[in-house]
């Protein structure tokens, strides 16, 4: 048979004999207009391929240049197109009816010239459409290929996941090390554009992760986040522009919009979270902050910020900041621990403790001292190696249970009116230009003793008075800075503010000592009256004896 027609079928049989000389094994139909022209082919079916030729003039008017499968059922009405083809598209319909059977389908297969099984490659139903592909070596992809070029869209395969315009464009796998260039996730416009042997990556965003060539392990979650990182491994950034300029440094964490954005070089093991956190930090390492803007400028290492705005000008290292603003103008300094709202605001120093609301806030003036201690509420070092506790405000302070007893009779320690701690040292290693007591210790007897009430806890006490004293002996005065003892005083006078009174004792034992020069000079004129005295007893005596002879 060359056509068969039954009822429920039409068959062309074509002689499909690979080896037959000719033109044979083929079946076409053709089409001619009435002028005298060669005949067009329109279906031409062989033993390898089926062709179906559609006019695609878009000149000619009508519906020409297309080609559709329709089917129809023997009862009478409209045709169903199945398949059609026009010069602009290609289409296929479906049923979405639930009758039982294999309706409502469209498959893709391919299959080889030995006998086997179809293998499907494409299939869409009422509710799946399925992409098979081979593992390995196949793929699926979706590019466009206008103006003479491929752009990639989409890229599916069992080793990468790339979707996005260009994204994981240039990836391609290393045979001398198997692992590169796998298993990298890149969803977003130009995400991982530049990768061409990373491996393990997940960017998503726009331009997510764009420069990095042979990173691997890493995170990238936001707009241009990690956008100029190139080799680093085992990064975590998430947010936009979250390290923008990230080079390829090593085990990093940046959490927030631009958080450790210029990060350019080789940094390593830092974690910064919070919105501009580590913004500019170029070159350090095994640092954490933890606050919006915290870290910001900062290009020192070991340090942890935790609060807005802490140690935002810092390029020290070891520095520990706790507190909004704590150590926000800090620029250099190392080894310093800064707790409470803007504690160490302007402290430039190294080894400084500050601790409390506004400790050692200079506000506009920059300090640089060393190894100080300032606790309390806007509590201020003026010097090196100081430690001062409590403000001016403080009623009392305690220390109990500290204290341990001593075999002398005399103080070991004083805390001065300015909070000052003294020592009583005595050896001659602290001193120099030892010279005798000059002062005219004669005006303490000049000295008014009082006894008053205090205002503090209105018991009754006998001293001195500063003031009295300062007038009287000015060595013996304690003077301070009016504005730190007065309440509500702006004035930078000193005043009389206390009395040294252990330094009283010593005036008084020089004067006690200049009383016993004089007794000891008393007791010589004594001696030699005494003994004068006793001779004229001695001649009166032989004078009354004489006289008493010559009366008889």
């Amino acid at each position: 048979d060359i056509l068969k027609i039954t009822q429920d079928s039409t068959r062309i049989y074509v002689n499909d004999t690979v080896n037959a000389k000719g033109k044979v094994g083929g079946f076409a139909v053709s089409g001619r207009s009435p002028s005298k022209s060669a005949s067009t082919d329109i279906l031409f079916v062989t033993a390898d391929s089926t062709r179906i030729f559609v006019n695609d003039d878009p000149t000619v008017k009508g519906k020409v240049g297309g080609f559709a499968v329709s089917g129809r059922s023997p009862s009478k009405g409209v045709t169903n197109d199945y398949l059609q083809v026009t010069r602009d598209s290609t289409r296929v319909y479906v049923t979405e009816s639930t009758a039982k059977g294999k309706v409502g389908g469209f498959a893709v297969s391919g299959r080889s010239p030995s006998k086997g099984t179809s293998q499907h490659m494409f299939v869409t139903t009422t509710d799946s459409t399925r992409i098979f592909t081979q593992d390995t070596v196949g793929g699926f992809g979706v590019r466009d290929i206008t103006g003479g070029t491929s752009t990639s869209y989409l890229q599916l395969s069992p080793l990468n996941y790339f979707i996005g315009h260009e994204s994981g464009e240039l990836v391609e796998q290393d045979a001398l090390n198997p692992g590169m260039g796998k298993y990298n996730t890149f969803f977003g416009y130009k995400a991982g554009q530049n990768t061409v042997n990373g491996f393990k990556n997940i960017f998503l965003g726009y331009k997510a992760g764009n420069g990095n060539v042979g990173g691997g392990w890493n995170i990238f979650i936001g707009n241009e986040a990690g956008y100029s990182s190139t080799g680093g491994l085992s990064n975590i950034f998430i947010g936009d522009q979250a390290g923008y300029n990230f080079a390829n440094g090593v085990q990093n964490v940046f959490i927030g919009n631009e958080a450790g954005y210029s990060s350019s070089v080789s940094v390593y093991n830092n974690l910064f979270v919070g919105n501009g956190a580590g913004r500019n930090n170029v070159s350090g390492n095994y640092n954490t902050y933890i606050g919006i803007s915290s870290g910001r400028n900062t290009t020192g290492s070991d340090n942890a910020f935790v609060g807005n705005l802490t140690g935002f000008s810092n390029t020290g290292s070891q520095n520990t900041y706790i507190g909004a603003e704590s150590g926000i103008y800090t620029s250099v300094g190392n080894k310093n621990v800064y707790v409470g709202y803007r504690a160490g605001y302007r402290s430039y120093g190294t080894r400084n403790v500050f601790v409390g609301t506004n400790a050692n806030n200079t506000n506009f003036s920059s300090v640089n001292y060393n190894n100080c201690i300032a606790i309390g509420d806007s509590v201020i070092v003026t010097g090196h190696n100081q430690i001062r506790i409590g403000n001016s405000e403080a009623a009392s302070f305690y220390a109990q249970g500290i204290y341990n007893s001593t075999t002398g009779s005399a103080a070991n320690m004083y805390i001065a009116s300015n909070g000052r701690i003294y020592v009583n040292t005595s050896s001659k290693r602290y001193k120099k230009d030892i010279t005798p007591l000059e002062i005219n210790t004669s005006n303490i007897y000049k000295l008014n003793p009082v006894s008053y009430t205090s205002l503090s806890d209105n018991k009754r006490y006998f001293g001195l008075i500063a003031e009295e004293v300062a007038d009287v002996i000015p060595e013996l005065a304690e003077f301070a800075i009016e504005k730190n003892v007065v309440p509500g005083s702006s004035s930078e006078e000193l005043i009389p503010n206390a009395v040294h009174y252990p330094i009283l004792s010593v005036l008084l034992l020089k004067e006690v000592q200049k009383h016993e020069a004089t007794i000891n000079h008393q007791q010589e004129l004594i001696d030699v009256l005494k003994n004068q005295n006793l001779e004229l007893k001695d001649r009166l005596t032989r004078l009354e004896e004489l006289v008493n002879k010559l009366n008889k």
